[in-house]
């Protein structure tokens, strides 16, 4: 679920930008945006530690895994 809202408020966020402030459209900041999202989302709503930022990134799959096994 996380992901999901991630992905979308990320891209509602850019859509404004590129809109309202004649922002330019970058896919890679968007892919970027949405990670950091998902991992502050878990880092405040998970009762464990979920390291940093950069562990996250190199192995978002193994962290989502133990997400699902603690929330379960």
């Amino acid at each position: 679920m996380v992901g999901y809202f991630g992905i979308l408020w990320n891209i509602w966020k850019t859509c404004n930008q590129c809109v309202f402030r004649q922002g330019n459209f970058d896919s890679n900041k968007l892919v970027q945006d949405i990670k950091l999202f998902a991992w502050l989302w878990l880092k405040n709503l998970m009762s464990f530690e979920v390291g940093t930022f950069l562990q996250y990134e190199l192995n978002i799959q193994a962290y989502l895994k133990v997400v699902v096994r603690k929330r379960g």
